[in-house]
């Protein structure tokens, strides 16, 4: 008798094709239009999100120094998007 197939085998062969075809078009396309800054933020989240789809896609234990490292990145995108509301001007400017 045949080995019984786990059900969720290939439930992410899905997910393995569509992964990069949104991180290319993210780089290709997303990322040459917003300011420098905004753009370095979502590259600074990339590795954190990484840990974070392991641990929840692949239910992969993550040690101290990971969670860490997503707290520190979480810290790193607090700071650097209240540094953007500082540095964006409140109200829309209008030329005339």
């Amino acid at each position: 008798m045949g080995q019984l197939e786990d059900p969720g085998e290939g439930l992410l062969d899905g997910v393995e094709e569509l992964v990069p075809l949104v991180h290319d078009q993210v780089q290709g396309r997303v990322l040459p239009r917003l300011a420098a800054l905004e753009a370095s933020l979502m590259i600074l989240a990339q590795p954190m999100m990484t840990v974070l789809w392991a641990q929840l896609l692949f239910d992969e234990d993550l040690s101290r120094l990971q969670w860490m490292g997503v707290a520190l990145v979480l810290v790193g995108l607090v700071v650097g998007l209240a540094r953007r509301a500082e540095v964006l001007p409140r109200e829309p400017v209008t030329t005339t």
